[in-house]
């Protein structure tokens, strides 16, 4: 038997359920920060097909389960998770929000199935121990809004078509890891962009002029890498542009 506390916004119900219940399909909004839920090191569940029954329940913010009973949102922060990220993660075909960041043992890397939850808006990998390159599959959640996976072990380069793809995309944190390679010119692309930090990795070549297009953009990190040339003056239609980070290049 373990703690949970399942939140929806700033709602927090403490129930008592097994650790079968992060095997959640018809869950709408699981919230397990805020309490200790697991002894750590507690390896990732490797199935999520079942939703327990309490979560049935009504609360004072809505039900947990829509009423097609998919899962919705899965929060898993900081619950001292081991293990890698199983594929039946991609069984959750409605995942709008899924958290699993601080989680400084989950390991491997993020698994190709991700690419299946094409209606995810929020990713969040941060603090974890994950290693590999980011998989090309990401480019298929086009509909993502924000996507952190700063301060993990990610190497390899970044693949062109993931830029030109997620045309949705707010938020990109991927600094303190170890990619290389060029920023491909379509980051251009993604003209939402309010923050874009890549700092701290082993990036090198050009900035791409491109960046000149991302007109929204609030916050630019490129520090702590290996860029080299000339500065594009295009970076100068950046109005919006509050912090740019280019140190230790």
């Amino acid at each position: 038997m373990v703690v949970a506390t399942v939140a929806v916004v700033m709602a927090v119900v403490v129930a008592v359920a097994p650790v079968a219940m992060v095997a959640a399909s018809d869950l709408d909004f699981l919230n397990l920060y805020v309490w200790p839920l697991l002894k750590s090191p507690q390896p990732i569940p490797s199935q999520f097909d079942s939703c327990p029954e309490f979560l049935a329940q009504p609360s004072p913010s809505g039900p947990y389960c829509n009423q097609a009973g998919d899962v919705v949102r899965l929060y898993l922060a900081g619950q001292d998770l081991s293990g890698s990220i199983p594929g039946s993660i991609g069984n959750l075909t409605a995942l709008a929000f899924l958290d699993l960041g601080s989680n400084n043992q989950l390991h491997g890397s993020i698994p190709t199935q991700i690419g299946f939850l094409n209606k995810l808006k929020f990713l969040n990998l941060e603090r974890c121990a994950l290693d590999g390159s980011i998989p090309d599959q990401i480019g298929e959640l086009t509909d993502l809004e924000y996507f952190n996976a700063h301060t993990n072990l990610l190497s390899g380069s970044i693949w062109p078509g993931i830029f030109s793809k997620l045309l949705e995309l707010k938020d990109l944190h991927l600094y303190s890891n170890q990619i290389s390679g060029s920023i491909p010119t379509t980051v251009g692309q993604m003209t939402q962009l309010i923050t874009l930090n890549l700092g701290n990795n082993k990036l090198d070549g050009l900035l791409p002029s491109e960046v000149g297009n991302l007109t929204a953009l609030n916050f630019f990190d490129i520090g702590a890498n290996m860029i080299s040339g000339t500065f594009p003056s295009e970076v100068g239609k950046l109005s919006f542009l509050q912090s740019l980070r280019l140190e230790f290049n």
